[in-house]
C-alpha cells in the first residue's frame, strides 16, 4: 500500500517536469469530445480520453480500435487508436496523431510600415506524434456498509514522441505525463471527479 503511494505520488512529480508534445496531440480525438469542449478529464472507460488525462482510459471493457480524419480550419487530422483491457485491472492504448497543414501565407511585420506584408511565399507544416498510454486501478476500498460507499483510485501514465516540421525547420522529442481519477460509489452509482 506505501509502495503504491510513493509510486503514484512519484508519478505527480513527473508531471511538474515533462511538458506537452506538441499541441496538435492535445486536440479533440472525436466528435464527442470535440462536442465536450475537450472536458473529458474526469471521464473514464473512453478511448479518447489519453491525449488529456491517460487515467481515462480505465474501464474499458473490449478491445477497441479507432480510425478518425477530421479537418479544422485548414488542418487535416488522422487519428489511429488501439485500446485492450490487460488482465490484472489495467488498459494499455496505443495511438497516432497526424496533422498536415498545406499552403499557409508568410507574413513578416514591416517595421518601416509598421504593418504586416505577405511575402508570397508558402509553406507547410507537418506533425506525427504517438503514445502509448497505461491506466491501473492503485487503490480501492469497498466499504460494504449500510451507507454503500465504496472508493478507487486510478492512475494513468503516457509516453509521446512527436516530430513536427514547419517549412525548413524540424524538431522531434518525447515526454511523459500522468493522470489520475478518483471514482466514490454511493450505492453503486459512480460519482466522478
Amino acid at each position: 500500500m506505501i509502495k503504491q503511494i510513493i509510486l503514484c505520488l512519484l508519478g505527480f512529480s513527473v508531471v511538474a517536469l515533462a511538458s506537452n508534445a506538441a499541441v496538435f496531440m492535445n486536440t479533440p480525438w472525436d466528435a464527442k469530445t470535440a462536442g465536450m469542449g475537450g472536458a473529458v478529464t474526469s471521464v473514464y472507460g473512453q478511448f479518447n480520453t489519453p491525449s488529456v488525462n491517460p487515467a481515462g482510459i480505465y474501464g474499458i471493457q473490449n478491445r477497441y480500435a479507432s480510425i478518425t480524419t477530421y479537418r479544422i480550419i485548414d488542418a487535416d487530422y488522422t487519428v489511429l487508436s488501439f485500446m485492450s483491457p490487460l488482465w490484472f485491472q489495467s488498459v494499455i492504448g496505443i495511438s497516432t496523431v497526424g496533422v498536415s497543414s498545406e499552403g499557409a501565407k508568410e507574413t513578416v511585420y514591416d517595421r518601416n510600415q509598421h504593418q504586416y506584408v505577405q511575402t508570397g511565399r508558402e509553406f507547410g507544416y507537418q506533425g506525427f506524434g504517438g503514445q502509448v498510454s497505461f491506466a491501473r486501478s492503485v487503490f480501492k476500498r469497498d466499504t460494504n456498509c449500510q451507507q454503500g460507499i465504496d472508493f478507487e483510485v486510478i492512475g494513468g501514465i503516457n509516453t509521446r514522441w512527436v516530430t513536427e516540421s514547419l517549412a525548413e525547420y524540424r524538431s522531434s522529442g518525447y515526454g511523459v505525463d500522468t493522470g489520475a481519477l478518483a471514482i466514490i460509489k454511493h450505492n453503486g452509482l459512480a460519482q466522478r471527479g
